[in-house]
C-alpha cells in the first residue's frame, strides 16, 4: 500500500485592535485576543512535546499587536511566538502594517502598507521580530482588487492567503 501524507496548514490571525470593541485589556477588548493566542502557543507546544511536528503560519497586524499592545499588555505572546519561529520553525506572513484594507489602498499605499509589515523603524515589522517573514500576505478582511496583481507582483509577493470560513445556514 502506498504511503500517503496529508499536510494541514494552521494558520493564526494576530491583531489586537477591534474597532467595534473597547481597546482595554480585559474581555471588552483585547483581552480576549490574548488569552487565545497565549493558548495556540501552549496547544502548539504540548504538540511539538509530544512529538508532532507541527508549526504554525502567524499573520500579525503590525501597527497596533506587534508595536504597541503585545509589548505592553503581553511581552510573552511575543516572546513565545519569537522561540516558535526560531525552535518549531513556525512563519510569519504579511497582514499589512495598521489594519487597513489592503484591498481599498491605492499602489503606492499598498506598498508602504506591506514594505513596513516587513520592517519599519520603530522594529515592529515581521523581519525586524523574527528574522524572517514569508512573502505572502493576508489582506485584511481577506478583500482583494484584481488591479493590485501588478502592485502585489512587484513587491515580490508569492501568493495571498485566505480564509475560508463555514457559513451558517438560517434557521
Amino acid at each position: 500500500m502506498d504511503k500517503h501524507t496529508v499536510h494541514v496548514a494552521y494558520g493564526f490571525h494576530v491583531n489586537c485592535y477591534h474597532s467595534y470593541r473597547g481597546d482595554t485589556n480585559d474581555a471588552a477588548g483585547f483581552g480576549s485576543d490574548l488569552r487565545i493566542i497565549r493558548g495556540i502557543i501552549r496547544t502548539l507546544d504540548e504538540l511539538n512535546a509530544a512529538g508532532i511536528p507541527v508549526k504554525g503560519t502567524w499573520d500579525s497586524e503590525n501597527f497596533f499587536s506587534l508595536e504597541q499592545i503585545l509589548p505592553q499588555y503581553a511581552p510573552d505572546i511575543l516572546a513565545g511566538m519569537q522561540r516558535r519561529v526560531k525552535e518549531h520553525g513556525d512563519e510569519n506572513i504579511i497582514m499589512g502594517y495598521s489594519n487597513g484594507a489592503l484591498g481599498a489602498m491605492q499602489g503606492d499605499e499598498l506598498a508602504a502598507s506591506v514594505a513596513l509589515a516587513v520592517t519599519n523603524p520603530q522594529g515592529s515589522g515581521l523581519n525586524d521580530l523574527f528574522g524572517t517573514c514569508e512573502m505572502i500576505v493576508r489582506p485584511q478582511e481577506v478583500m482583494f482588487t484584481p488591479s493590485q496583481v501588478h502592485t502585489y507582483n512587484k513587491l515580490g509577493a508569492k501568493a495571498l492567503a485566505y480564509i475560508v470560513r463555514k457559513q451558517r445556514r438560517a434557521k
